[in-house]
């Protein structure tokens, strides 16, 4: 991992403005994050970390809509999710969401759910509420990658359950692609290693890193394109290095 030193002042002052800029709202958080919602069914919790497990490599949106979809249509909206997945031979469920196109590393992605689903059913009663019963963001996160959900993904399903309140705790970003074009960008002028994203942001923010991931993400996903980024309508472009650069290379 390259080590990047950067002054306090200025890890303090782009936490600053990191954590003013706009990120997306509690209640977009499918399943879990439904306005007014007082109880976390072992129904809606099945379902989100479904969701959560392959949300890698495509877009989020699409992803999240084609879960719900086949979730709540293609399996009937089970009650015991992970007791439906399991009792499928392995072979029939590949094909099943394969033909439905649930995923677009098709074989490999739905393998995996299915792996850990046996594990959730065998483990953890098929409820995954038990994986963070009693448990800060940080244990829970630490607990879904050990059942091989990924320390990403991990972190990001942990840190929607805080943000819509179901848990508490620190918890770290979950350095995909837009967190680490980014913050990569705003802190060194280009894109981070995974690693090296996260541990930038325990020092941005120790207090909770995680705090950070959303508008990262935002920013990343509407106006930090891998190519031709919208610098001047990024609210953080005063505090990038990356839009310094630019600005000044494009300056006559």
């Amino acid at each position: 991992m390259t080590s990047h030193r950067i002054p306090g002042k200025r890890l303090r002052t782009v936490r600053a403005a990191i954590l003013k800029a706009p990120r997306y709202s509690p209640y977009q958080w499918g399943w879990i994050g439904d306005e007014g919602l007082k109880y976390l069914t072992k129904k809606r919790a099945n379902k989100f970390l479904f969701a959560c497990i392959l949300d890698y490599q495509m877009d989020a949106d699409y992803l999240w809509a084609r879960c719900k979809e086949f979730l709540e249509v293609e399996l009937n909206d089970p009650d015991c999710l992970w007791d439906v997945v399991a009792e499928v031979p392995l072979s029939r469920w590949l094909k099943r969401t394969r033909d439905f196109g649930l995923h677009r590393f098709k074989d490999a992605a739905h393998r995996r759910v299915w792996i850990i689903g046996k594990r959730i059913r065998d483990e953890y009663a098929g409820d995954v509420k038990l994986i963070w019963r009693n448990r800060t963001a940080a244990e829970a996160a630490e607990r879904m990658d050990e059942l091989g959900v990924g320390p990403n993904l991990s972190r990001m399903a942990a840190g929607g359950l805080a943000d819509t309140g179901w848990i508490k705790g620190r918890s770290d970003v979950k350095a995909d692609v837009h967190v680490c074009r980014t913050f990569g960008r705003i802190l060194v002028g280009g894109p981070l290693e995974p690693d090296a994203a996260v541990s930038l942001a325990r020092e941005v923010y120790p207090r909770n890193p995680w705090r950070l991931d959303g508008p990262l993400f935002v920013i990343g996903k509407e106006r930090c394109f891998a190519t031709e980024p919208n610098c001047s309508g990024c609210p953080l472009r005063k505090n990038c290095s990356y839009a310094l650069k630019r600005r000044t290379r494009l300056t006559p």
